[in-house]
């Protein structure tokens, strides 16, 4: 049994493509073209006379109807349905309808021009040219076919574009907002920084302030204790109470310096001579005594040192070291006592 349908479509170019797309659904479905005409289009009546009168030109546009293609189809209900060599399977191309496509783009020039107008598009739109073509079976169809596979390969790239477009700005936002993350956590960290540094930085501050006024303190109750010293009580009588015990009343005692070690000969008379020796600690007393209150007391220790080698390069006698050593502690017990260096020796 076979049944007929007639379509129709607007002579226009988007009547064109839809035609094109129908022809391909319904040659899906088993409907073959039997006819394709034109019906020219017809003016319409008393609206196109009355225009024609105001305005010819506008008269046969405004009341022309368009032309009409009228497409005849039909199809075979029976088991039959499927024309041999017209085969069609789901849209594709079967492989008796492949070999035939295959020899039409060998030995027909306009269906190869069309196969190399759409290879560049994909194999996709190569494979939908075939099919189509193999459905409609009709060269006059063919420039619509590949004008229409065009159209659809260049929306679907546009798609395709847009979709990229918007991924990747999709990922600028996100870019975006990990940055603006980071920043605020960095100005997160500079913030707990500044207030953790400022509370230590005012510590410190009143540390080395409270520090200073601590050794200004201390400083100044020694200078007054040392103003208020006299020559009954202080550090300097003591010193010339020892001396004066010490010429008076001399004990035996042992060097500020270890006897086991030295090898000169003043430094083993000193040894040998309790005398010497305990002038020799009394030196050292006072010039403890006289460190800790000069102002000056790199001076001091360059004169004690000149004093030293002076002492150790002599060849005195007992009485002559004697002699030195009393000026030398007198010369140490005024510099405690006035806490200067007015003559250095």
């Amino acid at each position: 049994m076979t049944q007929f349908k007639t379509l129709q479509f607007p002579n226009t170019p988007g009547g064109q493509a839809q035609k094109v797309l129908v022809l391909q659904r319904e040659s899906a479905q088993g409907w073959q073209v039997v006819s394709e005409t034109i019906v020219p289009g017809k003016f319409k009546g008393g609206k196109a006379c009355c225009l024609f009168v105001i305005f010819a030109p506008c008269a046969f546009l405004a009341g022309h109807h368009d032309d009409v293609i009228t497409v005849t189809l039909k199809r075979d209900t029976g088991p039959t349905s499927v024309q041999s060599g017209q085969s069609v399977q789901g849209g594709r191309v079967s492989p008796s309808d492949n070999a035939k496509w295959n020899a039409l783009v060998k030995y027909d020039s306009d269906i190869a021009a069309s196969v190399e107008t759409v290879r560049p598009l994909g194999p996709k739109w190569s494979a939908e040219l075939a099919s189509a073509y193999m459905a409609l079976n009709d060269k006059k169809y063919l420039s619509d076919i590949v004008a229409g596979i065009r159209e659809r390969a260049r929306l679907e790239e546009e798609e395709k574009r847009a979709a990229l477009l918007k991924e990747e700005e999709t990922k600028n936002e996100e870019r975006k907002r990990l940055e603006q993350l980071r920043q605020a956590r960095h100005e997160s960290h500079l913030l707990w920084y500044e207030r953790i540094w400022g509370t230590n930085r005012r510590r410190i501050g009143t540390t080395t302030i409270c520090s200073i006024l601590a050794v200004l303190l201390i400083w100044s109750a020694h200078s007054i204790s040392r103003d208020a010293t006299t020559d009954d009580g202080g550090p300097s009588a003591t010193l010339r109470s020892q001396q004066t015990n010490l010429q008076t009343h001399p004990i035996v005692s042992t060097p500020s310096f270890d006897c086991a070690k030295v090898h000169s000969h003043v430094l083993k008379l000193i040894c040998a001579t309790p005398e010497l020796a305990a002038y020799d600690q009394q030196l050292a007393t006072a010039y403890q005594a006289a460190l800790f209150a000069t102002s000056s007391p790199r001076s001091l220790r360059l004169s004690e040192r000149r004093w030293i080698r002076q002492r150790n390069n002599t060849d005195a006698d007992v009485g002559t070291l004697k002699q030195m050593y009393k000026q030398r502690i007198d010369f140490l017990e005024d510099v405690a006592h006035q806490g200067g260096l007015s003559n250095l020796h």
